[in-house]
């Protein structure tokens, strides 16, 4: 039992509220200023991916202003891998023609050919025994490549580079929207548009001889000890460095982890979440 007894004071009284807003999602947020990732030239982007909830809208990875459809995106509509191309007035879009399964790792190529006007996106499963929901022996119908015509080229504008998100406008403050649900493993931009070899031998997990524009290894600092911050390392040698916000899961296994060994050291892939 308690007695609830008003304590009147000079603060009483009816008061006009305001909206406060509060990030949610958990994503990496990677400043580019100098425009070395806008994509108006040949452009690739490839990265490994795994979803947990497939079907809302989700941004994987962008360098996109999603008020002026101005940029570049590679985002999932309604399970399907879609990439976005727009220069405010105008957006190019290419669909994969199949889902993603859920929990299953993806290695996928975006490639952006403004010169030749292509746009094309690829999807390889790299599932084995363990690291995903499926193992070897399902058969799964899942790989496939789309291109669409592309007659856009995206222009410079004052937008980071988000993995699992995009950026809702321009300028400040940046609101990340369309949080990620899953994985991303060793997200990595070339000045090049990769060819059918290439893509092949990304999905083993070897590196073309295509330019590196940005390569971010999330495994870089994370340490026995732990993680000593939220810094996101370019290993490509660019300097394009990123920062994790809201503390995106880190030090947990990626697309190759066979079960062989459990060393979070070596794990390399970062998990995001739309809720944090």
């Amino acid at each position: 039992m308690y007695k609830r007894q008003h304590v009147g004071s000079s603060i009483d009284g009816t008061y006009e509220g305001e909206k406060h807003r509060t990030q949610i999602g958990s994503f990496v947020k990677i400043p580019d200023p100098d425009g070395y990732l806008v994509g108006a030239e040949s452009f690739s982007l490839h990265l490994f991916v795994w979803v947990t909830t497939p079907h809302p809208r989700q941004g994987v990875v962008s360098r996109w202003n999603d008020r002026d459809a101005v940029g570049w995106a590679l985002t999932l509509e309604d399970g399907y891998l879609t990439g976005l191309v727009g220069d405010g007035e105008e957006t190019r879009t290419v669909r994969s023609d199949k889902r993603l399964f859920a929990e299953t790792w993806y290695s996928v190529v975006l490639n952006i050919d403004c010169a030749v006007g292509r746009l094309s996106i690829s999807q390889t499963a790299v599932g084995n025994s363990v690291n995903g929901r499926f193992g070897k022996i399902v058969p799964l119908d899942c790989d496939t490549s789309v291109v669409a015509t592309l007659d856009v080229t995206p222009p410079m504008q004052d937008v980071p580079v988000v993995v699992a998100g995009f950026a809702e406008s321009a300028g400040m403050p940046e609101w990340v929207i369309a949080d990620f649900n899953g994985k991303i493993d060793s997200p990595k931009c070339f000045g090049a548009v990769l060819m059918d070899s290439e893509i092949s031998q990304l999905a083993e997990g070897l590196m073309p001889t295509a330019t590196l524009l940005a390569h971010w290894d999330f495994a870089s600092g994370v340490e026995k000890t732990g993680i000593p911050s939220d810094d996101v390392t370019d290993v490509s040698g660019c300097e394009l460095h990123g920062v994790c916000v809201n503390q995106p899961d880190r030090g947990m296994t990626g697309w190759n982890w066979t079960g062989s060994e459990e060393n979070s050291v070596s794990y390399t892939h970062l998990r995001a979440h739309e809720t944090r």
